[in-house]
């Protein structure tokens, strides 16, 4: 028997031998565990930096492409809601005067040809009656006049009269008068125009 024989046999008579050498051993395994995991880690956020990086550049391209698709979005609506709003202004500027004048027309005894101005623009329409009345343009609004007295105006500032035009059409016994005109509205950056034509009858000719 040697020497290093009997020493490790005394090692191992020693109690805590295997305890000491069961310890290391799980000191070991935990370094070793420790050491892999530091590793793992340290290649993931190295990974991960890279991917953020990535990701970072595809939420810039989504945002970007969101925001587009959103300003072209809000711009269509507004040149559709600034379109229908020019067509509403020029339609209603429309069924007023052309109702107010036809009105008139209809009712009045005669027409004043000498006081009227027929086939050009600015047209004037004088009208005999009960009231003398009178349909002339001013700076494009359609105003009317009641006995040489201001009744107000048929459009509005949101419509303005381009052409305005009174043809008197005389064909015994019977009279009328025939209106042309064209009406422009702008809203934002959307300008829209619009012709229109009536024909109206004296009842007194009939």
């Amino acid at each position: 028997m040697n020497y290093e024989t009997a020493s490790l046999r005394a090692k191992r008579s020693n109690p805590g031998y295997y305890r000491t050498r069961f310890n290391n051993s799980i000191l070991e395994r935990l370094r070793l565990r420790s050491q892999r995991r530091n590793f793992i880690e340290f290649r993931n956020s190295k990974y991960h930096k890279g991917f953020t990086l990535l990701e970072m550049v595809i939420y810039i391209a989504i945002l970007t492409l969101i925001a587009v698709v959103v300003v072209n979005t809000v711009l269509s609506l507004a040149v559709s809601f600034n379109s229908l709003r020019a067509t509403r202004d020029i339609n209603n500027a429309a069924m007023v005067s052309l109702e107010r004048m036809g009105r008139d027309i209809r009712g009045a005894t005669g027409i004043d040809t000498g006081g009227s101005s027929f086939g050009s623009h600015p047209g004037t329409l004088l009208l005999i009656g009960a009231i003398e009345t009178e349909f002339y343009l001013d700076d494009g609004v359609i105003k009317v006049r009641e006995d040489d007295v201001e009744a107000g105006a048929l459009t509005r500032e949101a419509a303005t009269t381009t052409n305005l035009v009174f043809y008197h059409i005389s064909a015994s016994p019977y009279s009328g008068i025939r209106i042309e005109m064209t009406l422009e509205s702008t809203r934002g950056t959307i300008t829209k125009t619009k012709s229109f034509s009536s024909f109206v009858a004296l009842r007194s000719s009939y």
